[in-house]
C-alpha cells in the first residue's frame, strides 16, 4: 500500500474461523527509506460473533532490506486476547514477531511468512459451574507465559488501484513442536487505500 492509509478486512481461520478489521497507516520517517507501517486491527468469531471473545493487535511492519523488488520485512505486534465460556473467562497479553522474506512488485507480491507468538501472561477466572463439576480448588490468578505458537507459511496479494486483494495460508505448531488446533491457517483480505 504505497499510499498513507488504508482499511482492511480479513476472513478466514486463524485459530478460529474469524473476521479481523484493520486500519494501517504509513509515516516516513528521515533515516529509514521505506517508512513504517502503524497498524490496528480487531478479530471477532463469525460463527458466533462475540466481543467478549476478541483480538486486539496493535503493531508495525518495517522493510529491513530491500534489493530491486526483493525484500524483508520484520512486523511486531502487541496481542490481547479476550475469551468466555462456560468453564473460564480469560485475558491475555501477548507479542507476535515475524520476517516476511520475498517478491513486493508495484502490482502484485509473494512473501514467505515465519511467525512467533508468546502469551506473556494470562488472567483465569474459573466459573462457579466449573469449579462445582470438575476442580472445586480452582481459582483466580495469573499465569506466567503460559504457552506459545510457530506459524510458516505465505503470503500472496495484488493491487488493483487503491484495492489490494491478499490471501494468507500456512501451518502452526506450539512452541513444544506439537500441532495446533487447527494446525493450518488460512484468510482472504481485502485492503482499500485512502
Amino acid at each position: 500500500m504505497p499510499t498513507a492509509q488504508a482499511a482492511s478486512v480479513q476472513v478466514g481461520l486463524d485459530s478460529a474461523v474469524a473476521a479481523r478489521l484493520g486500519y494501517h497507516h504509513r509515516l516516513t520517517l528521515g533515516g529509514w527509506p521505506h517508512g513504517l507501517q502503524l497498524r490496528a486491527r480487531l478479530a471477532v468469531p463469525v460463527a458466533t460473533p462475540d466481543l467478549a471473545d476478541t483480538r486486539a493487535e496493535v503493531g508495525a511492519q518495517a522493510a529491513l532490506v530491500q534489493w530491486r523488488a526483493l525484500w524483508l520485512l520484520a512486523e511486531l505486534d502487541g496481542v490481547l486476547l479476550n475469551t468466555r465460556n462456560a468453564a473460564f473467562a480469560a485475558n491475555a497479553l501477548g507479542l507476535r514477531a515475524a520476517l516476511l522474506p520475498g517478491y513486493r512488485g508495484g502490482r502484485w507480491g509473494l512473501l514467505a511468512d515465519l511467525a512467533y507468538e508468546a502469551t506473556l501472561a494470562a488472567h483465569l477466572r474459573p466459573s462457579d459451574r466449573y469449579r462445582r463439576k470438575v476442580y472445586p480448588q480452582a481459582r483466580d490468578g495469573w499465569y506466567g507465559h503460559p504457552g506459545g505458537t510457530w506459524q510458516l507459511g505465505v503470503r500472496a496479494g495484488v493491487r488493483l488501484g487503491p484495492v489490494e486483494l491478499a490471501a494468507r495460508l500456512g501451518w502452526m505448531i506450539t512452541e513444544q513442536g506439537a500441532p495446533h488446533l487447527p494446525p493450518f491457517f488460512g484468510t482472504l483480505g481485502l485492503a482499500h487505500a485512502f
